[in-house]
């Protein structure tokens, strides 16, 4: 249904959505919930390398 270059697209909107709402998140909150933001980040990147590692992608 879709290549694998669009999958991979994707994939990278993803992550830098991630980073960049993790980046504002942490702006607006003035730093106090560092922690939400490096355990979201941790799983959106350890669901991504998953995907990766066994090849759905």
């Amino acid at each position: 249904m879709f290549g694998k270059k669009t999958i991979h697209s994707l994939l990278s909107l993803l992550v830098v959505g991630i980073v960049a709402y993790a980046g504002y998140s942490y702006w607006k909150s003035g730093g106090q919930y560092v922690s939400n933001i490096v355990w979201t980040s941790l799983i959106g990147a350890g669901v991504i390398a998953v995907l990766l590692y066994t090849g759905f992608v």
